[in-house]
């Protein structure tokens, strides 16, 4: 017999641990719930327990057995093969510590599963398997025999109790009422709201007015939500627009403006109906690509998503570097950049290095320039820094990849967010978590529109008519502000010009009549002829056609990313979308077989220009697209225009400078720091900067 000594403190502890090994609470057949793991809160029956453990694992555990997928409930009605698909389990066979197992009162004749798993079961991965197997069959026998009914139902938390009293049934149905109204009201005002902005958008494409970016999503958003919400839209509205396409261009031929003159109208007239089919493509798709946007509600809910903010703005809490990255996530380059204040830009600008004074508009376009500029520059030759040791490139190159590339973060955000902690002083080792805290400045620091914008991305489908009419009162004010903004621009630029101009006028009279006599006073001409900006736009498309070896290079390269996009959509049928992501297949499919017949009629008949391997056009060549192009500038403005292109004088000009300028937005001006500098510091550096557009292009 053992004898045990023990103090008279100790008595109490040990007879109470006597007492608990003496009884065995975990017996073959007894039910048990899971506490932890990835089973936990699963049912499960004990079909072997070893309370002194094993040389494996010398701990009290237990074999059991369990259901990972519960039967599905079945009615009277349903038929013989229906009652057996949804009477099936999913089981599962585990060795599982006393500690993460919870006793009840409940158990299951074990009959058949006694012997069906063992110790060495779990050794063997076909053993396994035969194990799950028998008990799957075990257990579907019994359900289907209706013993133990407990045992094959799932944990359900209680359901609250409900304290508030109950109101009367009249007052109920009134407040019913009333929200129902409310919610129709609302979707009236919403598509009533849509197909007006549809079609004021619709008509200035049609009058050949180009749409701002702001414009453009909200043209993408409105058709979506007419997409939705007419019945059977997607295939009756897209192929009569498809139809129709050819009558549209008839009625409307500025849709589309001509860049060539007459000599070229049989190629012209084909390559623009090409052109009006794959734009039309690309706008559908660009639609479907907003709705898949929606697919970014399982990263963050929308009540996370104003929980997260909440936080960061009023409470003042740290939210977790996960959270910050996920909500992050939601933010994409262009609803970003487009919905940013103007701070907020000026300080982008400063950071990046470009000291810019325009429009917000002219802003935007400045910096998504200077992003592909610094992405080539990457490409081709790397950038060279200052002053910054190697390491700490390292370091913010392994976090920017991780971010921007692994983790789907804005690359506007994150210079943003360098651009606050600029002036901060970096230390060794701080490099994630400076970038995690800059990114959580950045976003509570976002303007209340793009937030707005961001959480109607997160969850549209659950959004209410009144936040959706909200969204779109929104976006349609900012376009008001930014016509507002250009205007001023203009009227501002208009009278500054005018002023210089009658100052010198009047400058020049007075010095010519103290001076000359009477006879030989004659009127001032005016130097320094430009193009229109019409010109230009048309100068920059001719030039991308003439340049390339297929006249329809441009279409190919959009057409090949489009059929790209379009196969990565997926082939759910039950998906919403899945009826327009087959129609535009089919209509990217005809667009191609065009292009293909186009390009072997015409293929490299246009191509008047060659490019030098450094990407430059002689002078030549460039008064040659000048001389085609629909509104032909004069000879003195052509003239004009290339010796302010040719920045270095040598006969050459750059191709991307004629075609960056063609590509700029808004109204505004770029100041070159270095300005002062080049002067004297020799031809090589003079010609590296590029042509200004306000010396090329007229007001």
């Amino acid at each position: 017999m053992t004898t045990i000594h023990r103090t008279d403190k100790q008595a109490p502890v040990a007879a109470l641990l006597l007492s608990l090994k003496m009884v065995k609470i975990y017996k073959p057949g007894k039910v048990a719930i899971v506490l932890q793991g990835r089973q936990a809160g699963k049912k499960v029956v004990v079909i072997k327990q070893l309370d002194e453990g094993t040389k494996e694992r010398p701990y009290p555990h237990a074999i059991v057995a369990g259901i990972e997928r519960y039967p599905l409930k079945v009615t009277k009605r349903m038929g013989a093969k229906k009652l057996a698909k949804r009477s099936k389990v999913k089981p599962f066979i585990k060795v599982i510590n006393y500690s993460h197992l919870f006793p009840t009162r409940y158990s299951v004749e074990l009959e058949g599963l006694k012997g069906t798993v063992a110790s060495e079961t779990f050794k063997e991965p076909s053993q396994r398997e035969d194990s799950k197997k028998a008990v799957k069959k075990l257990l579907e026998e019994r359900y289907t025999s209706g013993k133990n009914k407990w045992f094959f139902q799932p944990l359900r938390p209680p359901a609250p109790k409900d304290d508030t009293p109950t109101e009367p049934v009249l007052r109920r149905a009134w407040k019913k009422v009333k929200h129902e109204a409310n919610h129709y009201w609302d979707g009236t005002k919403l598509l009533a709201k849509e197909v007006r902005i549809s079609a004021r958008l619709q008509w200035k494409i049609l009058h050949g007015e180009s749409l701002t970016r702001r414009e453009r999503r909200q043209l993408r958003r409105t058709t979506q939500d007419l997409l939705r919400l007419i019945p059977f839209a997607v295939f009756i509205i897209v192929p009569f627009m498809e139809f129709l396409l050819p009558v549209a261009l008839k009625l409307f031929p500025n849709m589309l403006p001509s860049t060539f003159e007459d000599k070229f109208a049989a190629e012209e007239k084909a390559r623009k109906l090409l052109r009006v089919r794959l734009e039309m493509a690309k706008f559908l798709q660009e639609t479907l690509r907003e709705s898949g946007l929606k697919a970014n509600a399982h990263i963050v809910g929308s009540d996370a998503f104003k929980e997260f903010f909440r936080k960061v703005r009023s409470t003042g809490e740290k939210p977790s570097a996960e959270d910050v990255i996920n909500v992050a996530k939601l933010f994409d380059d262009d609803l970003t950049l487009d919905n940013l204040s103007r701070p907020q830009l000026v300080s982008m600008s400063r950071y990046m290095g470009l000291n810019a004074f325009g429009t917000d508009n002219f802003l935007r376009g400045a910096i998504r320039g200077r992003l592909r500029q610094l992405r080539r520059r990457v490409c081709l030759a790397g950038i060279r820094t200052l002053s910054v040791s190697p390491a700490r490139l390292r370091e913010e190159m392994r976090g920017w990849i991780e971010l921007h590339l692994h983790n789907r973060v804005s690359g506007v955000l994150l210079i943003l967010g360098r651009a606050f902690g600029f002036d901060t002083v970096p230390r060794e080792g701080d490099g994630p978590n400076a970038t995690i805290k800059s990114l959580e400045y950045v976003l509570s620091g976002l303007p209340d529109n793009l937030l707005n914008e961001a959480e109607l991305e997160v969850d549209s489908e659950k959004a209410s008519y009144r936040q959706k009419l909200d969204v779109l009162q929104q976006q349609e004010e900012l376009i008001e502000d930014e016509e507002e903004q250009e205007q001023k621009e203009e009227d501002a630029r208009r009278a500054k010009r005018e002023a210089e101009e009658r100052s010198k006028r009047e400058e020049e009279v007075r010095t010519a009549e103290s001076l000359l006599p009477d006879s030989e006073l004659h009127p001032v001409e005016e130097d320094g002829a430009r193009m229109t900006p019409e010109q230009l736009q048309e100068l920059g498309e001719a030039l991308s056609i003439l340049s390339a070896k297929s006249s329809v290079m441009k279409e190919r390269d959009e057409l090949r990313a489009l059929m790209e996009e379009n196969s990565q959509a997926g082939e759910d049928d039950k998906s919403p979308s899945a009826a327009l992501v087959k129609r535009i297949r089919s209509m990217l499919e005809k667009i191609d077989k065009q292009l293909q017949e186009y390009d072997a009629r015409v293929g490299s008949s246009l191509q008047m220009i060659s490019c030098d391997p450094q990407g430059r056009i002689s002078a030549a060549d460039l008064a040659k697209a000048l001389a085609v192009i629909k509104h032909r500038p004069d000879q003195d403005v052509v003239q004009n225009v290339i010796d302010k292109l040719d920045v270095d004088k040598d006969g050459y000009v750059e191709l991307e400078h004629v075609l960056g300028l063609a590509r700029e937005e808004g109204l505004g001006i770029v100041v070159d720091n270095e300005a002062q500098n080049i002067i004297g510091q020799g031809q090589e550096i003079k010609a590296s900067k590029p042509p200004r557009k306000e010396d090329i292009v007229q007001e």
